[in-house]
């Protein structure tokens, strides 16, 4: 008498014994240009094994205007009066800082 349920036991098994990893974070797109006053919406995705969270942290350097910011969801948001002429966008996996990815960003003078 087999037991129909053994292969996906042993799949169950698999996933919930591996240890949670995270292998890397790529951020799309990863490079582009936005204007001032302009907004991109940007993805994370992250490479993980087991059941590693997933969720990312996003941060923006470079930016000289107090309007330049990147919300959680990813969309970044350009100041109408950014003078700097690149930005960089981190991604920060939130189950292990360590990895991340990032988009650099032109932002015209015009």
């Amino acid at each position: 008498e087999s037991n129909f349920l053994q292969p996906v036991l042993e799949t169950l098994l698999f996933y919930t014994t591996q240890t949670p990893t995270i292998t890397n974070v790529t951020v799309t797109p990863a490079t582009a240009q936005v204007g001032k006053g302009a907004q991109l919406q940007l993805s994370a995705e992250v490479k993980a094994t087991g059941f590693a969270n997933k969720k990312v942290s996003w941060n923006v350097k470079g930016a000289t205007s107090d309007e330049t910011t990147i919300r959680p969801n990813g969309l970044l948001v350009v100041g109408s009066d950014e003078t700097a002429a690149s930005l960089t966008v981190n991604a920060i996996s939130l189950a292990n800082s360590s990895k991340s990815g990032s988009a650099t960003i032109t932002v015209p003078s015009v």
